[in-house]
């Protein structure tokens, strides 16, 4: 933790894996400093998930459809998104984060997405939408719900 006090580990929680910074999973972490240790360093106790906008996760291939506008809408299993200010993270190194705000969130069981989602993702059918999200979650059946989130890139920050 002295050398990496951002460093993140994912731990299990009832509403699926998150990531947490491993400094909160320390009792009384402090932060060593060439001055020593003087007192309790309370920026190691502000989780950025969760001092902000909430966050949603993606994989790097998706940062420039998402930057150009071309992926507007994701569908996510377990993992909850509220309408509003959102901040998208790319898990690259470094990681990349576009200011957002989600539009829309429509809940459905995953035998009812339909082709138009599938293109909303860059694919063509609703079956191959399927298969893509069983890769991502393999416990997936077609009876469990998920979200299609709908969110546009906030443009005055986005740009940057």
């Amino acid at each position: 933790m002295d050398y990496y006090p951002t460093m993140r580990v994912i731990v299990p929680t009832p509403a699926g894996p998150r990531s947490v910074l491993a400094a909160d999973l320390m009792p009384l972490t402090q932060r060593w400093t060439p001055e020593g240790m003087n007192g309790l360093d309370p920026s190691l106790y502000q989780d950025p998930e969760t001092a902000g906008p909430p966050i949603i996760r993606f994989n790097p291939r998706y940062l420039e459809d998402v930057r150009s506008g071309a992926k507007t809408k994701t569908t996510r299993f377990r993992d909850p998104a509220q309408l509003g200010p959102a901040r998208l993270v790319f898990e690259s190194d470094p990681e990349v984060v576009l200011p957002a705000e989600v539009t829309g969130i429509r809940q459905c069981l995953v035998s009812e997405l339909t082709n138009q989602d599938a293109q909303a993702e860059g694919l063509t059918t609703a079956t191959e939408l399927r298969e893509v999200l069983k890769g991502h979650y393999p416990d997936l059946a077609g009876t469990d719900e998920v979200d299609v989130i709908t969110f546009q890139i906030n443009d005055k920050a986005g740009a940057a």
